[in-house]
């Protein structure tokens, strides 16, 4: 049985030459083909003449923890945890972060000045620890690593991995009022609910007839009425004014309003009908103040800003829209055509609504901000029904907005809704105020 087997796979194989020799094909014995098959006494060895084994390279992928966007309040850190592990489990060699620790962006720090990894596999052994730590709002921002590796294949390797992250500015704890009629400054607590505590005096002497206060991180800037001059003053850790001087800008006539935008002071300059614009140096100084060749046709009384579009309000109560360009410059201003405020002393902007305060006649008018900056749907809100009395200046901080009252000697709290309204205002808490004519938080 076993030699009619034999012999019968001879006579197919001698069969199947024939076929394809017909076909034009080729006897793969006679063309040569090695015998691997090691159950008829071949080598057993691939086709090809290799090694049998392909080497797949892997690749070293980074994680970062925490996942996502880092959102860090300012005066806050975090701690950023970057670990290299191999794609495949298998290890990736001499792995090393090329970028420069030591210069990372501001907030930024790394517990040694380089990095590197002997072995990346799996697991937590090659770990970069970073800390971010802002000390002032950040808009969001990519911190990029570049690193370089051998993978298992043995091929040199070069890749990155980026970091997004932002820092929110800290919550303002104290409100800052200035007070006309004795040229001092109020710091008071702000408590969860809003209200004012635990008011002291932080400045007093300062220059006659203070109309504005503007805070820039440690530096508060003071408009005075009767000087026709910015003051310029330091404040402390513990919220106390010192080094009060003058800011050394061209003489100005009636200033009563200013803004401050990034590296940017805004003055209303109020007899003069102009809107200077300045720089803050980071030092705290102020250079470079000029206005952009618009007269405005009334004494500017306040400004507010909205994007790209300042709001100054005249002492006709009418307010003008101007174009803010990139580099600041105030341009093309023009009537909004809304009905004249009364006395407007006091302006700001809160989301899509712009407040008013009207001395003249004690109320707080709203007005809802498009998208082109034309202003609509403006009516009164709170009046003397509801505490206002004189008032003079107003700001926003979180969902409350306060008013100060002029003659009242006081500082309204109003809750602000979702629409922008301002309803239920009572008295803030803030005491010992002299004619108060300016609000500000820090």
């Amino acid at each position: 049985m076993q030699f009619r087997s034999s012999k019968r796979a001879t006579l197919c194989a001698a069969a199947l030459g024939i076929l394809l020799n017909a076909c034009g094909g080729s006897d793969p014995v006679s063309a040569g083909t090695a015998n691997n098959d090691p159950d008829n006494g071949g080598s057993g060895a691939p086709a090809d003449g290799g090694s049998g084994t392909s080497v797949v390279a892997n690749s070293v992928a980074p994680a970062v923890s925490p996942a996502g966007a880092i959102t860090v309040t300012s005066g806050t850190n975090q701690t950023v945890q970057v670990t290299f592990t191999s794609s495949d489990g298998k290890p990736a060699i001499n792995l090393s972060v090329t970028s420069d620790l030591t210069s990372l962006p501001a907030g930024w720090s790394s517990g040694s000045t380089s990095f590197s990894c002997a072995s990346v596999t799996t697991g937590s052994t090659c770990q970069l620890n970073l800390t971010y730590a802002p000390t002032a709002a950040r808009a969001s921002s990519t911190l990029t690593l570049n690193f370089h590796y051998v993978d298992s294949a043995g091929a040199s390797r070069a890749s990155s991995v980026g970091i997004t992250y932002e820092a929110k500015a800290a919550a303002p704890n104290s409100a800052y009022i200035l007070n006309y009629s004795n040229q001092t400054v109020r710091r008071c607590a702000i408590g969860s609910d809003g209200a004012l505590s635990a008011c002291q005096s932080v400045a007093s002497s300062l220059p006659a007839q203070p109309t504005s206060l503007a805070i820039s991180g440690s530096t508060a800037y003071i408009t005075s009425n009767w000087a026709g001059a910015l003051t310029k003053c330091t404040i402390g850790a513990d919220g106390t004014f010192s080094s009060c001087a003058n800011a050394g800008l061209p003489a100005m006539s009636g200033p009563r309003s200013l803004i401050v935008i990034g590296s940017r002071l805004y003055i209303a300059d109020g007899d003069n009908k102009k809107v200077l614009k300045c720089t803050i140096n980071a030092d705290g100084s102020v250079s470079g103040c000029k206005d952009s060749g618009v007269t405005l046709p009334g004494a500017v009384y306040a400004i507010a800003i909205k994007d790209t579009y300042l709001y100054a309000a005249l002492n006709g109560g009418n307010v003008y829209r101007c174009d803010i360009a990139s580099d600041g410059t105030i341009s093309s201003c023009n009537d909004t055509g809304v009905t004249p405020f009364g006395t407007p002393f006091g302006m700001t902007v809160g989301g899509s609504t712009l407040y008013v305060v009207s001395n003249s006649d004690s109320k707080v008018y709203q007005c809802a901000i498009g998208s082109d900056g034309a202003l609509s749907a403006c009516a009164a809100g709170p009046t003397m029904l509801d505490g206002l009395d004189g008032p003079e200046g107003i700001a926003i901080n979180g969902s409350y907005a306060y008013v100060v009252n002029y003659n009242a000697h006081t500082v309204s709290q109003c809750t602000v809704a979702n629409d922008g309204s301002l309803m239920s205002c009572k008295d803030s808490g803030a005491t010992s105020l002299n004619s108060p004519s300016s609000i500000t938080f820090k």
